[in-house]
Order: C-alpha cells, then structure tokens, then sequence
C-alpha cells in the first residue's frame, strides 16, 4: 500500500512540473510576440518594405529606391553588407545613396 502511494505522488509532481513548464514557455513567446509588436523588431507594419522603400513611395523611378546606390550597386547585392560587418552605420548605405537614404532624410 506504501509503495503504491508514493508511485502516485511522483506521477502527480511530473505531471505539475511538464504543466509549468509549459506554461512558462508560452508566456514567453507571448511575451515576445507583444514586445515585437510594440518594437517593429521582428515583424509588422513598419518592418517590411511597404511604405519604407519600393513601389509604394512617391516617384519611385524619380528618386529614392530604384534609382541610385542601395539597390542597385554590388556591395549591397553580394555579400559585404549582408553578413553584418558594414550593415548598421551611417556609411553602410554606400556613398552613391548618401543623400537619399530614407533612415536619415526623411
């Protein structure tokens, strides 16, 4: 009867801790989920180029993105800016785009 008993008390505290700990790991991820929002980090509305560069801004042939540096020229399109050495700073947008880059003269 005593053996029975404390088989029965540890299946119960297995149980509880799988519960929490599930528990803890959806409320991070939801937590996540709210600070991203807020943030833009990792996703939304402001993250993805709608409404920062392409076909949605004003005279997209006339000035801006399609027409000089960051799209067009190779340290953009191969790998130097892409694999984070050069891809933060004031000067990560190659001079051909200096003047026009939207981070900067809005």
């Amino acid at each position: 009867m005593k053996k029975k008993s404390i088989l029965n008390v540890g299946l119960i505290i297995a149980t509880l801790s799988m519960g929490v700990g599930s528990i803890s790991y959806a409320g991070e991820s939801i937590g996540h989920k709210i600070r991203d929002a807020v943030t833009n980090k990792h996703s939304g509305y402001n993250r993805h180029g709608y409404n920062r560069h392409g076909y949605n801004r004003r005279g997209y042939n006339r000035h801006g993105y399609n027409r000089h540096g960051y799209n067009r020229h190779g340290y953009n399109r191969h790998g130097y800016n892409r694999h984070g050495y050069n891809r933060h700073g004031r000067n990560s947008r190659g001079h051909y785009s200096r003047g026009y880059d939207s981070r900067y003269n809005h």
